[in-house]
């Protein structure tokens, strides 16, 4: 057989009688477990042919992600078995995403704001583990499309989302932007140092001033508690006016380990891009020492949480477009972010020994 072909249907151009015959040939070949048929044959939005025959099926219908409560279309494939080493549900998946948000660009279909997909091929379930995020090139706008894992059921199976580049979590339909330049402002004048466990006598002592200055921290006491967390610095001129530190975060529902991160920025430093700079270079260089060593292999990427109400209205986009972190979930009605480290994986099974 030739190279596959995959057919993208929509409201233009729905399944026809006999496309509907194919899939449910193929549905009762690969043995699929479907309680609706109609229902089911409604959803399809994709189908992938060898020639003249149908070899693989792509469906979307509409949900609330768990963790977040926001609406996503959850993607699902069914292929051949002789062809399932293609990775040809990967190609559904891809036309499939790149069909959906083209409509959400249009604002023909607003619906949700992304794609979930729980991967339930049979091989998944050989996997010890599985890869925290990928990506797709866009065929189209030569960007790449970032999958993240933001779950992983009792049964390993792997659950990852994609948010459309121009979704927003307070609005419905596409919100266009303008990419903002971190470089200009008055975070332009910061400089920013990495200094995970590495700490001068007079950087403690002045991020300690800067901390019980402005009540970040209530006594030196605890100051000094906090100091071997001390990751990263931001200054002007020879004033330091960022700190950021890090702390063991695990995250259950993705059987994951965070570097969880917290700032500070004074007051004086604020209104440009210090705090996101900051954030930004304590994450590559976290990212680098992570695909150098195996200092830090233990942890799948760095989380934080928006912990004021004016961020939590601000920041709308699900997929951040500064650092690139998306949003995986609330705790406390607040926004928790994460961006995972290039190449981490998790393990698909969880410890029950305990």
């Amino acid at each position: 057989m030739g190279q596959p072909t995959v057919i993208i249907l929509d409201e233009q151009r729905p399944i026809s009688t006999l496309q509907a015959e194919h899939v449910n040939e193929l549905w009762r070949a690969e043995e699929a477990v479907i309680d609706d048929v109609a229902q089911r044959l409604s959803e399809v939005r994709a189908l992938a042919y060898a020639e003249d025959v149908l070899i693989a099926v792509g469906s979307l219908h509409l949900m609330n992600h768990n963790a977040t409560g926001k609406p996503v279309y959850a993607c699902a494939a069914i292929v051949s078995s002789e062809f399932r080493s293609q990775g040809l549900a990967t190609d559904i998946y891809q036309s499939i995403i790149e069909s959906a948000e083209e409509q959400f660009d249009a604002g023909t279909d607003t619906s949700a704001i992304g794609i979930f997909i729980e991967w339930q091929a049979a091989v998944v379930r050989t996997w010890e583990e599985t890869i925290c995020s990928f990506s797709f090139e866009h065929s189209k706008q030569q960007r790449p499309m970032q999958l993240n894992l933001t779950g992983i059921t009792e049964d390993g199976l792997p659950q990852y989302v994609y948010y459309f580049k121009n979704a927003s979590l307070f609005t419905k339909g596409p919100v266009f932007e303008d990419e903002r330049n971190l470089e200009s402002g008055q975070s332009a004048t910061s400089d920013f140092s990495f200094c995970w466990q590495s700490l001068t006598h007079q950087e403690q002592e002045a991020v300690t001033d800067l901390w019980l200055s402005h009540g970040v921290i209530k006594d030196r006491e605890s100051c000094q508690r906090r100091l071997p967390d001390v990751a990263g610095l931001a200054r002007i001129g020879e004033k330091i006016v960022g700190i950021a530190s890090v702390f063991k975060a695990p995250y259950e529902p993705a059987n994951a380990m965070f570097m969880g991160y917290r700032s500070f920025v004074s007051p004086d430093a604020r209104g440009g891009f210090t705090a996101t700079r900051l954030l930004k270079h304590t994450y590559s260089e976290f990212n680098r020492i992570y695909g150098e060593s195996n200092t830090i292999d233990n942890m799948h990427g760095m989380a934080y949480v928006l912990q004021n109400d004016k961020l939590n209205r601000s920041v709308h986009k699900p997929m951040g477009p500064d650092v690139g972190s998306f949003l995986i979930g609330y705790i406390n009605d607040m926004q928790m972010r994460v961006k995972y480290f290039d190449g981490a994986k998790a393990r698909l099974h969880r410890d029950t020994s305990n």
